[in-house]
């Protein structure tokens, strides 16, 4: 990713003006330099590695990793919790098969900053958890839950209760072992549900089973130029995102939005209004991992609005983390917006062009800031993991 970013980086430089280094914001050099810079510390960051992780804390108590595999617990979930895990499940959960045993597993791999979740998933269904990838400077160490043989039919058993994507996978699971004449069977049944086409015949929603789906693949942020929130989900398969779309427009959501890409299907929403009404309701459901990303976006306002973006953007973790626009970059942002719709009403010719030769600095500046600001996050970021255990492997 951080490759691509730098990509992104020199294509942008090569696009401007050809006379942009007479603008004043920078030199030619100095747009080189910085370059440079970003160059070096992304291969920096890249030899990055942390230790195994031996704890996780979770609510101010440290558990002692791995979790040791428990049994089903003597009391099942409440009806609202077992649709919450569902909705996880569908968004982060797996139904696997060893091809040589034929033993089937259920598993969720997470963050090590969202164990919590995984630890739900061990009190109420039962199963260990542990490690499943050591942190490096690009991400943090993954943990993952998992629970297999008499465990995992039961848990099967009570998520495929619930209507959902991998309903039909989870009815499998619950079944009895597989025996080595069925294993190619089902092999090829649990890689059919996993298509991107596919589509189940009885899917309902309910609100625990949405904050579950939207805690394992929505996010939250504010938006740079204006004060506004944008809520975002992201699905390969687009049927429980259309699903989703009714449930919303049901509800009285109805400025929600479904678009479709090429390999993606999004479902966002950027209505202020409706975000925060969302953000309400999904709260009141138990919404879990998420909750203080939706606190702080409830609590937006012009007065406050770069500091809950911030720390918005402070709790979605790393990803593009170093691409995303500080307080300054959002005032550059928001004076180019500013222009290009009082470009449109300028009826002059000359004016015009004035107007969009200064949108073509300003955007330049930006371009500019960028790297800078990408050249900073980098080097805050690479000394905050040295200091926390990170180490450097050998060129």
């Amino acid at each position: 990713m951080l490759c691509q970013l730098g990509c992104v980086a020199i294509h942008v430089s090569r696009s401007l003006h050809p006379h942009w280094w007479q603008r004043g914001f920078a030199t030619a050099s100095e747009w080189k330099r910085w370059q440079r810079r970003c160059a070096r510390l992304t291969q920096l960051q890249q030899r990055i590695k942390f230790p195994r992780p031996t704890s996780v804390t979770v609510e101010g108590v440290t558990y002692a990793l791995p979790l040791k595999a428990v049994g089903p617990p003597a009391v099942e979930p409440t009806q609202e919790e077992l649709e919450y895990l569902v909705g996880f499940f569908d968004g982060d959960g797996c139904v696997s098969m060893a091809s040589g045993s034929g033993q089937i597993s259920l598993a969720v791999a997470q963050s090590i900053d969202s164990a919590e979740v995984l630890l739900m998933f061990r009190d109420k269904l039962g199963g260990g958890v542990s490690r499943h990838t050591n942190g490096t400077g690009l991400r943090k160490a993954c943990l993952i839950w998992q629970a297999c043989g008499s465990t995992m039919r039961r848990a099967a058993l009570l998520l495929s209760r619930v209507p959902s994507m991998k309903q039909q996978e989870l009815q499998i699971a619950a079944g009895a072992r597989i025996e080595n004449a069925d294993r190619a069977k089902v092999a090829e049944q649990l890689k059919f549900f996993k298509q991107k086409d596919y589509s189940p015949t009885n899917l309902t929603i309910t609100w625990p089973q949405f904050a579950g789906f939207f805690d394992a693949e929505g996010s939250v942020s504010v938006r740079s130029c204006s004060v506004g929130l944008s809520l975002r989900i992201g699905q390969v398969n687009s049927c429980i995102l259309k699903h989703l779309l009714s449930f919303l427009h049901r509800n009285g959501l109805d400025k929600w939005n479904l678009y479709e890409y090429e390999n993606i299907t999004r479902l966002t929403c950027t209505d202020l209004p409706t975000t925060k009404q969302t953000l309400e309701l999904l709260l009141s459901s138990g919404l879990r991992f998420k909750k203080m990303q939706a606190k702080l976006a409830l609590s937006l306002s012009p007065s406050n609005h770069q500091q809950v973006r911030k720390d918005i953007m402070n709790l979605n973790g790393w990803q593009n983390r170093c691409t995303r626009l500080d307080e300054e970059g959002s005032l550059l942002a928001q004076k180019i917006q500013a222009l290009q719709v009082k470009s449109y009403r300028i009826s002059c010719e000359k004016g015009r062009g004035q107007a969009q030769n200064q949108i073509q600095d300003l955007k330049e500046e930006l371009a500019f800031h960028k790297v800078v600001c990408r050249c900073r996050y980098l080097r805050k970021h690479i000394r905050q993991s040295l200091s926390e255990g990170g180490f450097l492997l050998p060129t």
